[in-house]
């Protein structure tokens, strides 16, 4: 299987402008979500998806203009675990350029993604990632999974569990508007 996303050009010019996009930086503000306490709601969705999966780590990434923040994260090792941000180029960064999943089966054969840091920072080897999308069409995440240090993964294997897991797609996605929802409505 071989990677898959939406054709289009992913020079880093292009990934940046779409970073820093006006109307989905002030979607993201909108949320309320940036830099909140961990949600028991969603790292439960997070947890269920690494068990259905059979994934090391799961996670709801938030990207801003110049990090990526971790609403709900599983199998994080530190001091990520206790961070919750990475800043510098991410898989995430891709995975919003587009309304369709990213899938790469190994991080390390293509020259575009073996250049992402965590690739030797954490070891990620392969990465399936699913824009978190807000009803106004803003892509404001992602909610990717992905295997470190094992070798490359066969993702057809675990994308038979996957029709499953829409629910959980779903589920999570409707967690998060409710979440921002409310606290726009609190403000």
């Amino acid at each position: 299987m071989t990677n898959r996303m939406a054709p289009m050009d992913l020079s880093d010019t292009l990934i940046q402008e779409r970073l820093e996009r006006p109307q989905r930086l002030a979607a993201l503000v909108r949320t309320g979500l940036l830099d909140t306490p961990p949600e028991a709601s969603l790292d439960q969705l997070t947890r269920l998806a690494a068990a259905q999966l059979g994934v090391p780590s799961t996670f709801i990434s938030l990207v801003d203009r110049e990090r990526d923040f971790y609403k709900s994260h599983f199998g994080f090792g530190e001091p990520l675990n206790s961070v919750r941000q990475l800043e510098g180029r991410t898989f995430c960064h891709y995975a919003i350029s587009s309304d369709q999943p990213l899938v790469i089966d190994d991080t390390t054969r293509d020259p575009l993604y073996r250049s992402v840091p965590t690739v030797t920072t954490l070891g990620v080897r392969s990465y399936l990632g699913v824009p978190l999308l807000l009803d106004d069409g803003e892509i404001i995440g992602s909610y990717p999974y992905y295997f470190i240090d094992i070798g490359a993964l066969g993702w057809p294997r675990v994308l038979l569990h996957l029709a499953g897991l829409l629910l959980v797609f779903v589920l999570v996605g409707y967690a998060v508007r409710a979440i921002a929802n409310w606290r726009q409505r609190t403000a």
